[in-house]
Formats: C-alpha cells, sequence, structure tokens
C-alpha cells in the first residue's frame, strides 16, 4: 500500500468523476482506484486541484500488473515469462500451467501486491460450478471485483468467475432488448444479469441458482452496486419456476442452455426474448440452430434468429457461443 493523494467520491457520482479525472489529467492511473459501500477512492496526481472535494491521504495499491510484472522479473527473472494470473478484487489466481511456488507466493503476498494467491488445479465441477483452487499464500475472504459498472463480492476460492467473458457480461445485445421483467435461469452471482438491469434499468429481475453460496453473494453484490430493479433471488432448480410466472427477457448463462429452453419459453407469455449460451463445434452452428427452432415449434412458438456471435475458444475446433432470438406465440 501506498499513501497518496485522492479524493473519496460517493459511489453515485463515481462515473461522472472518472470522466473528469481524465479529462482534466489529474487521475493517478499508477495507483487503482478501490471503493466501500458508501465511496470510490480516486487516487490523483500530486498538487491537483480538485474543486469541491477534499484531498486526503489514502492507501492505494500500485496497479497490479505493470508494478507486480517488473517486480517478478527483477527478482526471478526467466520464471516469470510462465506466469498467466487474474486478478479477482485483492486476490491472484494464477493458470495452472504456471510455474508459481508457495516462496514466490508468499513474496507477492507480502510485499503487498495481493491479501491471498490462488492457483487453478483443474477446471470448475459439478452443477454448482466450484472453482478448483489452491491457495498458495494468505486467506482468501471476500473481496470486491469491479466490472460493467457492478461491485461484485466474491471469495474466489468459492466462486467461480471467468475472465475471458467480461465483453459478454457488458452485454454485448443490449441495444436489441427491450422489456421490464427479467428471468437470469442460471445467475451465479450475477456476472450477466446484474449489469443487465442496471443498463436498462428494468423493474424486476429474477435471478436462480442451485448454489447457495452463489446466492448469497448475489445479493451481497446487488446491495453493493446500489441497482434500482426489485430482485428476487431463488436458490432453486430453475425448471420449478411456476410456469405462470411471465418475462419478457430470459438469460440461459449455461452451455447446456438448449436443453433447457422448453423451461424457458414456459415463462414467455406471447413475445419475449432468450439469450443462449452453448458449446459448438466448428461447422455446426446451423445444427444448433435447428434444435432450436424445433424446440420452439414443440411448445407452439416461431422464432426470429436476431444475433448470433462466437465469445471464445473454448477447446480446439470448439466455440463458446452466445445467441439471441426472439420468440413470438404461434396462433
Amino acid at each position: 500500500m501506498l499513501k497518496s493523494p485522492g479524493v473519496a467520491v460517493e459511489r453515485i457520482n463515481g462515473e461522472k468523476f472518472l470522466k473528469y479525472a481524465v479529462e482534466n489529467h489529474i487521475l493517478d492511473r499508477r495507483k487503482r482506484i478501490f471503493s466501500d459501500s458508501s465511496y470510490i477512492y480516486f487516487p490523483i496526481l500530486e498538487n491537483s486541484i480538485v474543486h469541491g472535494l477534499k484531498v486526503s491521504e489514502y492507501d492505494f495499491q500500485l496497479r497490479e500488473n505493470l508494478a507486480l510484472k517488473e517486480y517478478l522479473q527483477e527478482k526471478y527473472g526467466e520464471r516469470v515469462e510462465s506466469l498467466k494470473w487474474q486478478r479477482v478484487g485483492e486476490s491472484l489466481i494464477f493458470s495452472d500451467i504456471s510455474l508459481i511456488d508457495r516462496e514466490m507466493a508468499d513474496d507477492i503476498v507480502n510485499k503487498g501486491f495481493a491479501t491471498s494467491v490462488l492457483k487453478r488445479t483443474g477446471s470448475v465441477s459439478g452443477s454448482e460450478r466450484r472453482p478448483s483452487l489452491n491457495v498458495l499464500s494468505g486467506k482468501p475472504s471476500d473481496t470486491v471485483h469491479r466490472e460493467n459498472g457492478i461491485n461484485f463480492i466474491l471469495n474466489p476460492e468459492k466462486i467461480m468467475i471467468s475472465k475471458g467473458n467480461i465483453s459478454e457480461r457488458g452485454i454485448p445485445f443490449l441495444k436489441l432488448l427491450r422489456g421490464r421483467k427479467i428471468l437470469d435461469m442460471f445467475s451465479g452471482i450475477g456476472y450477466f444479469s446484474l449489469p443487465m438491469a442496471a443498463k436498462m434499468n428494468s423493474d424486476e429481475l429474477t435471478c436462480t441458482d442451485i448454489n447457495s453460496t452463489a446466492i448469497e453473494y448475489l445479493l451481497k453484490s446487488y446491495r453493493a452496486s446500489e441497482i434500482s430493479t426489485k430482485l428476487e433471488a431463488l436458490n432453486m432448480d430453475c425448471r420449478l419456476i411456476p410456469p405462470e410466472r411471465k418475462y419478457d427477457i430470459i438469460l440461459m448463462g449455461n452451455f447446456k442452455s438448449i436443453n433447457y429452453l422448453p423451461a424457458a419459453l414456459s415463462h414467455i407469455e406471447n413475445l419475449g426474448q432468450i439469450i443462449l449460451h452453448y458449446l459448438s463445434p466448428t461447422g455446426t452452428h446451423s445444427s444448433h440452430m435447428e434444435l432450436i427452432m424445433k424446440s420452439c415449434r414443440s411448445m407452439s412458438f416461431l422464432f426470429n434468429l436476431l444475433e448470433t456471435h462466437r465469445v471464445k475458444s473454448y477447446a480446439p475446433h470448439l466455440w463458446h457461443m452466445s445467441s439471441l432470438i426472439e420468440v413470438t406465440k404461434s396462433d
């Protein structure tokens, strides 16, 4: 940590102040912005003048990637070239192929670059999507991971988060979406639905997940982000939601979403939109569209594909896909 000048800005004015600080060249980009439940703390350059706000000294961390990489390169040399990590709040998660040991991890924590260091030992496991991690140093605890304007509260040892889906969680379909009631059938801690609800200023958001820990952190993230949308969080199998409950937009952030499509369609009255995530081998996308079409027809719905795109490569010749469809009840 470094004691250096900064200002505390009420959360509601955070985006506005950030724009002001960037335009007036007073933001100290060498240090990290942080926040609590009431304020966002911005590091500013020495001798900067900020009208209407008090400049005080705060404990800012250096921006992790640049400062940490430079430190590790100087001390450990060539070993650093294999290191790949993701920062989640105050924790660092290293990939399973990174040549990092407990000595290096302890060094990272002792120098203040992170409060805990973890290493992946495998992929997420089970229907509850629990991460496979080994703690190398420190003690993981609840931390704030800010993304797409949302303060996600999570413990990285307990909850999975994928760095590769950040742009997708920014909701690239946003301009095509319409409706006031949203259902997230596989919500996790709200990676997709909290940014969507906030950006759309929707009326209602219902989130379901079978992982009780995910629901716990979803509620914490919702409160920390001060979202105006009314939230209902349900720790249950999404297929058990009473069919009389209807929604305008349904999120299906699960690779088996096509199998769950009949359950989603049961919650559409006459017209609605559904975002499906699924895995598609190279050259087989048309067959997936045919499966979606058949599922819609079986429930007496017509469907229109509004947009589809590749999110990222999941494995060789296997793609994570995302499609937005619009469905209409047929006569």
